[in-house]
């Protein structure tokens, strides 16, 4: 194990050192030190000398029950890139100001989740990377500590002012996320939940993952995470009709999209044929009525009325 020494902020302000490492030494210990709290801390620096042990402050671990009506604004001012587009907030293109500002924001709207990008070359305009060879966004082979840090200190920033948080493996539009293959997307979603578990409330396994390459892998992601978690595990499509297909793979519920430009009525009129058909087919499943308006803070109340219709687990859009 060989690299330099770096001071590493996990969160309210508590450093420690790391030494760089490569994966096949130690990537399960440097998600430990990196972002899980100080739990093992202590107990690693017995038998590890490169990690030097600094006490945290507490982490508060997720709060309430796996299940939650989810109130959500995933999209605002047409979908606007990159501010328009709020699940961009871990990339850097964001600045400390305006994550606070944006955490603000979703209070006004009522919101209480947020859904954050853990992967994306170019869907939001805001990249999210945790890992340092360059154009590498899935299944990398050295960690990126900056990056890393600050994901988890803006995941804790949330939490602490009350947000339950989803995790989205991946965005779409990112050519190289879709075409890195199964085995690179297993291994992110290993290294997401090994990096990150402490701080979510859920997962998604994609953005629109039938749009392109990412399809093949759906299956072993949810494999993958089921094996480690018993969080709930979304899917989304490019059309919420597909939801048979997630709860093949075995997903717990479906972000369900809708399309744009339909009034409430029509709105309403599918959220309840959604409901009805999953109730026959796969009861238990869960049906969020997740993409329907651009405008989050401008849908008057859709959301609410969509609940009412049987999205029972809530909405993605204001």
């Amino acid at each position: 194990m060989v690299g330099d020494w770096q001071r590493v902020d996990c969160g309210n302000g508590s450093l420690r050192r790391v030494r760089t490492m490569k994966r096949r030494d130690m990537l399960s210990l440097l998600g430990l030190a990196t972002c899980s709290g100080c739990a093992n801390m202590r107990q690693l620096a017995g038998l590890i000398p490169e990690i030097e042990p600094q006490p945290l402050p507490p982490v508060p671990d997720p709060p309430g029950a796996l299940d939650w009506v989810i109130r959500a604004s995933f999209l605002s001012d047409d979908a606007s890139k990159p501010w328009g587009r709020k699940a961009g907030v871990l990339s850097p293109v964001w600045d400390d100001n305006r994550f606070t500002e944006n955490l603000a924001w979703h209070k006004r709207q009522g919101d209480n989740t947020l859904h954050l990008a853990l992967a994306d070359q170019g869907d939001n305009a805001a990249p999210v990377a945790m890992y340092k060879t360059g154009n590498v966004y899935v299944g990398g082979t050295t960690l990126d500590l900056d990056q890393i840090n600050r994901m988890c200190q803006r995941m804790a920033q949330a939490r602490q002012a009350g947000f339950k948080l989803v995790g989205w493996l991946t965005m779409d539009d990112s050519r190289a996320i879709h075409t890195a293959g199964t085995a690179a997307l297993v291994r992110h979603a290993n290294d997401c939940h090994r990096l990150f578990d402490k701080y979510l409330d859920a997962y998604c396994i994609g953005l629109e993952i039938d749009e392109d390459g990412r399809k093949s892998a759906g299956s072993s992601l949810v494999t993958a995470l089921r094996s480690a978690t018993d969080k709930n595990i979304w899917c989304h499509f490019t059309q919420g009709g597909m939801w048979r297909t997630g709860f093949k793979w075995g997903c717990s519920g479906i972000f369900w999209q809708y399309g744009f430009g339909k009034d409430k009525g029509t709105l309403v009129q599918d959220t309840k044929h959604a409901a009805a058909a999953i109730a026959r087919e796969a009861p238990g499943f869960r049906l969020n009525a997740f993409e329907y308006s651009r405008f989050s803070n401008h849908a008057e109340g859709l959301g609410e009325a969509l609940i009412s219709a049987g999205a029972s687990s809530g909405y993605g859009c204001g």
